[in-house]
């Protein structure tokens, strides 16, 4: 529900790299803060949050699909921040919508 509410309300690339940050941000901190679980921030921790931004900013970098590093690390840095929230809406759902939206905000500002 979450990639295609992106699909949808995001134009691209944004919601391409917006995908990406989901399917490789969240699974890299999941992975990290569960065996090398570093300071505990709710059910969440320092070291999934640091390796959340760190794989979202490499893969965006990676493949950008033209869009500049300051809009991508700011997306990263969303990510990174929706994953860390220990908010109510499923971070599936919040991440891509979120960052999505928020690279294209920070570049058409």
């Amino acid at each position: 529900a979450g990639s295609l509410a992106t699909i949808i309300l995001i134009p691209k690339p944004y919601c391409i790299v917006a995908l990406f940050f989901l399917a490789v941000g969240d699974t890299f901190a999941a992975l990290v803060g569960m065996n090398y679980p570093l300071v505990k921030i709710g059910r969440k921790t320092l070291s999934g949050s640091i390796a959340c931004f760190a794989f979202c900013c490499m893969i965006g970098l990676l493949f950008s699909f033209g869009l500049n590093s300051p809009t991508i690390i700011f997306g990263s840095f969303v990510a990174t921040l929706v994953e860390l929230s220990s908010m109510k809406i499923n971070d599936n759902l919040s991440i891509p919508i979120f960052s999505g939206l928020s690279m294209y905000i920070f570049n058409i500002a």
